[in-house]
């Protein structure tokens, strides 16, 4: 098995001032403010996603995390592969609001503050990598299985590249079902590579094939 860190590269992306859409809320939060944060060592809405108007308008946050696995000093054929986020559930504790979700994205550009990395286009999200995982409110690392999608990503990179994936809300986000006004939301503690030690590092952990190897024995010939 193999274990790779997070580059410190990872990040969250959130937004300055209010959308009173939804749709613009998940786009790209450069048009409204937005700020990306590469170097902090935890933040508490690495995903944050709600509605947080008063008095009938509405509020709408959407915060997504990125994280970077350069894979070029990698080598051989994945059989399988896992993401492990140090992760602390600080919104509504139980439901769909509770859970998140990988997904696909494409390279950060550092000072870029682009949401849209996680769509193909429009809002087409790019392939999902792993199920939607339930986060505790207590602090501690939640294994992200990479399904056949994710595997894929990695062995494409392996050798020559990084992969980078999106961790967002699973409700809200992903399953695009608008947040109501004073209704549950998706708040969540997320710890990045600049952390001090590497005890809540985000981590990738690859498993190869194994090679193999011919040892079988001829009876009864000739030489």
């Amino acid at each position: 098995m193999s274990t790779i860190y997070s580059t410190t590269a990872d990040s969250f992306v959130e937004e300055a001032t209010s959308d009173g859409s939804w749709n613009d809320a998940q786009g790209s939060a450069t048009t409204d403010g937005g700020a990306y944060h590469s170097s902090r060592p935890f933040w508490d809405y690495g995903v944050y996603n709600g509605n947080f108007g008063s008095r009938g308008s509405n509020d709408y946050k959407c915060n997504r995390s990125y994280f970077v696995f350069d894979l070029s000093s990698e080598s051989g054929t994945v059989d399988s592969a896992t993401i492990s986020i140090y992760l602390d559930n600080l919104g509504t504790s139980s439901g769909n609001s509770a859970r998140v979700i990988l997904v696909e994205a494409t390279a950060l550009d550092d000072g870029v503050e682009d949401h849209g990395n996680v769509f193909s286009s429009g809002v087409t999200w790019h392939n999902a990598l792993s199920n939607n995982m339930p986060i505790s409110t207590t602090a501690q690392y939640v294994d992200f299985t990479m399904n056949g999608d994710g595997e894929t990503l990695i062995q494409n990179a392996i050798g020559s590249g990084s992969v980078t994936v999106g961790l967002v809300g699973f409700h809200n986000d992903y399953s695009e079902n608008i947040p109501t006004g004073g209704g549950n939301y998706t708040k969540i503690k997320v710890w990045y590579r600049n952390n001090i030690g590497t005890y809540a590092d985000p981590k990738m952990e690859i498993t190869y094939t194994a090679a193999v190897t011919d040892n079988a024995t001829f009876f009864g010939a000739n030489f």
